[in-house]
């Protein structure tokens, strides 16, 4: 019997989650979950959307549970509350991605569409590598960080925790990107980034620290999650 799933998140990347579940035929797509009130009741793409904080008071279910947003302190902080509550985390791969027989991913991790990945990569919890986005041999990506589409990794390569990677950014050879550092679309990284930092360019360079104040709306190209 196919594992019922439920995708955390009732937006844009949430669409993008559902393609992901539905291309596993192991696995059934269930519903959504989300806070938000304007979401609950409604139903996307024939699914039920539910109150996030309810259906998880609700007691575990014979369910498991993926996060569908792109911030990455937001998803790691739903990933805690998911299992919290009892729930396993769905490790979502499109199978159209290609992944080699020794890579490790970690629960909850997602590789979407045409996603490559080589061999002796590790990729943590709650990873996203985004649509054709290609991670050569033997990088790391660790927990929470996030690979737009388009992002092409050479080997060596190191990802800091919940580091994001804007879209069509290239990563040379060995280069490490810093815990909690942001690198702009179209980024040619040559050099290693310090973490919480805001880095682009071509080549890359560093222009300010991260602070709280980031507008993660903006990063996510008007989401937000």
């Amino acid at each position: 019997m196919s594992t019922p799933v439920f995708i955390f998140g009732a937006g844009p990347q949430g669409r993008v989650l559902l393609d992901i579940v539905r291309s596993d035929a192991r696995r059934v797509a269930a519903g959504f979950l989300d806070d938000r009130p304007d979401r609950a009741g409604v139903a996307i793409a024939g699914l039920p959307v539910f109150h996030a904080t309810e259906w998880l008071a609700g007691g575990p279910r014979p369910a498991a549970v993926v996060v569908a947003i792109g911030n990455n302190a937001m998803r790691m902080t739903v990933a805690a509350r998911i299992t919290a509550a009892g729930y396993a985390l769905y490790t979502a791969i499109h199978s159209s991605a290609t992944i080699a027989h020794d890579v490790e991913i970690g629960a909850g991790s997602v590789l979407c569409m045409q996603a490559a990945v080589g061999t002796g990569c590790r990729l943590g919890t709650n990873v996203v590598i985004n649509t054709a986005t290609t991670l050569d041999h033997d990088s790391i990506v660790e927990d929470g960080a996030y690979l737009s589409p388009g992002v092409h990794s050479a080997g060596h390569v190191h990802v800091g925790r919940q580091a994001f990677v804007g879209a069509g950014a290239i990563l040379l050879p060995g280069v490490r990107i810093g815990d909690e550092a942001i690198v702009g679309a179209g980024s040619i990284v040559l050099e290693d980034v310090p973490a919480r930092s805001l880095s682009y360019g071509t080549p890359a360079r560093m222009h300010r620290i991260v602070d709280e104040d980031i507008d993660w709306a903006r990063i996510l190209g008007g989401r937000g999650r």
